[in-house]
């Protein structure tokens, strides 16, 4: 309709040149668009594939800390954030050049229809009048070059939204290695902690003054109540998460410190309460553990955490995928399964965070049998609410409020008659009433299970 009116209007030509104006516009769409809808495809798959790496990389921190893979994971996170910058910039610019031909069509048609309406003011009986007319239609087809500033909006909408990314990017640690730091060197595993005093944000002290000495090949056993700073001496300031306020922690003699933190982490091993794992195959989760080691290797860890027969019974054996949590395997399943990493890590020092603070008896006594095996002539800590699992140590401390309140073997701290005995005697007690509860539900089975309720703390060790 426009161009038959302007062709009345005016002449042929006009509406030849708006003709002519469409059908090079659409050539250019048509071609273009597909090839930008490829790119953006592309580009979001991408994205996704990024946010879920970024997804695991944060759920599972605590697995590449533990095993000392940070520069692993960093490098692939690097990877994947260039990768989707990449396919971003190539979708932009793909639709980019597809805007600047389309806005250059438009240019060349808004030139022809200034031309021929110059051509027919001066040639014809026109009037300026029919010229304005002519360019008011003509701004119609101006309204490709508004794509231009939506772009410009939307590259300014991403540097906005990149800005909570950056404040995240120039975060820096708070412990970093010395700029002299060494490899620390294992010369039998002795750890000793002189004066060491610890708070979170200078806040309330977690450790206070604590001195203590681990000899090479032995095995020390922290216990106490929760809170008492037993898992923050294992967990946080052996393996350096936090560096101490006063004090020093030395491992043969070094002080932790002084020597890199990947030599640090590559010589501790640790199994904790709540296990992690990437959503991958079994195979490469034990390999996580020791990126270069074989299949074999990976096969003869699990056999030594009692593990491989029960990977083999699934239907693709080590080539089965675990979630993250690990919600296909029992709760004494997921702990083999990180002791086979522990066995596969082959670490010089061993720390047991709570390794069986979640399973029952039966699983106990095997995960036990595994943690025998893998403690064998190594430096072991062990952080235990479960009496049962530090009666063989060669040392228990009894921790309270951020220092060792007792010290000594099972024998000689129940022989002090202090919180040790206290906290012994509590377990015999809960053990008692559980078989107790257990005689009654099976000579009176309609008994009310929660007419009998069993804890701790209604125990008071008499």
């Amino acid at each position: 309709m426009v161009v038959g009116y302007l062709t009345y209007l005016f002449d042929a030509y006009i509406g030849l040149i708006m003709t002519a104006t469409y059908v090079f516009y659409g050539i250019v769409t048509y071609k273009l668009t597909p090839w930008v809808a490829r790119e953006r495809r592309k580009h979001q798959a991408t994205r996704h594939i990024e946010r879920n790496i970024y997804h695991e990389s944060l759920a599972n921190w605590v697995s590449a800390f533990d095993f000392n893979q940070q520069e692993y994971q960093k490098r692939r996170v690097e990877k994947n954030t260039y990768s989707g910058q990449r396919e971003m910039e190539r979708s932009y610019n793909i639709e980019l050049v597809m805007n600047v031909l389309q806005s250059i069509v438009i240019f060349f048609g808004y030139c022809a229809f200034l031309f021929r309406a110059v051509y027919l003011v001066i040639k014809t009986q026109r009037t300026i009048g029919d010229f304005v007319t002519l360019l008011l239609f003509c701004s119609v087809f101006t309204a490709p070059l508004y794509k231009i500033s939506h772009i410009y909006n939307t590259v300014a909408d991403f540097c906005i939204d990149t800005e909570r990314l950056l404040e995240v990017i120039r975060l820096r640690s708070t412990v970093t290695d010395a700029e002299d730091a060494y490899d620390l060197v294992h010369k039998g595993g002795e750890i000793e902690f002189r004066h060491v005093s610890f708070s979170y944000h200078d806040l309330n002290p977690v450790v206070q003054n604590l001195s203590f000495k681990i000899k090479p090949g032995t095995t020390m056993a922290f216990v106490g109540l929760s809170g008492s700073g037993k898992r923050t001496i294992c967990n946080k300031l052996l393996f350096r998460g936090y560096d101490v306020t006063r004090g020093s922690i030395l491992i043969d003699k070094q002080d932790i410190r002084g020597v890199t933190q990947k030599s640090l982490r590559d010589t501790i091993g640790i199994v904790r309460q709540e296990q992690s794992f990437y959503n991958d195959t079994l195979m490469e989760i034990v390999r996580y553990a020791r990126l270069e080691a074989t299949d074999d290797e990976v096969m003869e860890a699990c056999k030594n955490a009692a593990i491989h027969d029960q990977i083999l019974s699934f239907t693709k054996g080590y080539n089965s995928r675990l979630n993250e949590r690990g919600v296909m395997l029992s709760v004494g399943g997921r702990q083999r399964l990180a002791i086979a990493q522990l066995f596969l890590r082959d670490p010089k020092i061993i720390v047991l965070n709570e390794a069986t603070a979640s399973v029952d008896n039966a699983i106990e006594s095997e995960t036990l049998d595994s943690f025998a095996r893998i403690s064998k002539s190594r430096t072991t800590l062990i952080v235990s609410h479960h009496l049962s699992t530090v009666q063989q140590a060669d040392v228990i401390c009894v921790m309270h409020q951020g220092h060792i309140a007792e010290q000594g073997t099972h024998q000689e701290l129940l022989k002090l008659r202090g919180r040790y005995f206290i906290l012994w005697n509590k377990k015999k007690t809960a053990e008692k009433l559980v078989k107790l509860e257990q005689e009654l539900q099976r000579h009176y089975p309609t008994t009310d299970k929660a007419s009998i309720d069993i804890s701790d703390d209604d125990t008071d060790g008499h």
